[in-house]
């Protein structure tokens, strides 16, 4: 048997395949996953991305502990800063609405001869637009005394002649801006001429049969609804911001909560 010397043996293992210090040093093993996906395993459903990341729980594969379970926890909601009985009154038994069944009504109770109405208008005429399609704005004129009573027919008159967008805030303004008591039927000629309404049109529409009924939906409304001061806010019928004793931007928050609350039943 021959030997082989000692420095061919040591000259062999030299040229061998070998590790470096760096290629020798631990490492975690690098996550296999399968073409296109991530680390994370979802259902293979054809669901959106954002209807998959609302499932529970959700499986996390581990290069070193294999799977694990992960509980999403929710963040807990704020509780609501409006409180039936001070901020609002729950209408018992709730009303009927003018509105179809997938409607949220919203009824605006109001007085042209009222000063916090008059305030209050341009709130409300900036929230009206804001509002999703399924809120439907409704007006209701109060009948508190002869004077609301002459407002109220000119609130439907100019509903019936199609001018109710140029007339609203205009005979506020007449009222409460110009000093002027808006009853007498030539102040009443005179403000529909100006918006394009003659004479004869006007009294006739002033005392016509829509303008009658209307009156009265009015008046009944106002007695089912518990109406005492105004402006108050009707939401589909089952919630009333009268005794609130807010005003402006923060009856318009209650009115926003209030159709939030009706939205998500």
């Amino acid at each position: 048997m021959k030997y082989v010397p000692l420095w061919i043996c040591i000259l062999a293992f030299s040229i061998l395949p070998g590790c470096s210090a760096e290629e020798t040093s631990e490492t975690a093993p690098e996550v296999q996953t399968p073409d296109n996906t991530a680390a994370i395993e979802t259902n293979p459903s054809s669901e959106p991305a954002q209807a998959q990341e609302q499932q529970k729980p959700v499986r996390v594969a581990q290069a070193d502990t294999g799977e694990q379970t992960v509980t999403k926890i929710q963040a807990p909601q704020k509780a609501s800063p409006y409180k039936a009985g001070t901020h609002y009154q729950i209408l018992t038994p709730a009303q009927p609405t003018s509105s179809g069944p997938e409607q949220i009504e919203v009824a605006e109770a109001f007085m042209y001869g009222c000063p916090h109405c008059y305030t209050f208008e341009p709130f409300m005429e900036k929230w009206v637009p804001k509002q999703a399609d399924n809120v439907r704005i409704v007006r209701i004129p109060v009948l508190f005394n002869r004077q609301a009573e002459v407002h109220a027919r000119v609130f439907y008159t100019a509903d019936a002649l199609g001018v109710l967008d140029k007339t609203h805030l205009p005979f506020f303004r007449e009222i409460h801006a110009n000093r002027r008591a808006m009853t007498s039927e030539r102040d009443l000629v005179e403000f529909f001429g100006r918006h394009g309404v003659d004479e004869d049109t006007f009294k006739k529409t002033f005392r016509s049969f829509y303008v009658e009924h209307k009156i009265r939906v009015a008046r009944t409304l106002s007695q089912r609804y518990r109406i005492s001061s105004v402006p108050t806010v009707i939401v589909n019928g089952k919630y009333s911001s009268v005794g609130s004793n807010l005003a402006g931007n923060d009856l318009l928050a209650l009115m926003d909560h209030l159709v939030e609350k009706e939205s998500s039943r």
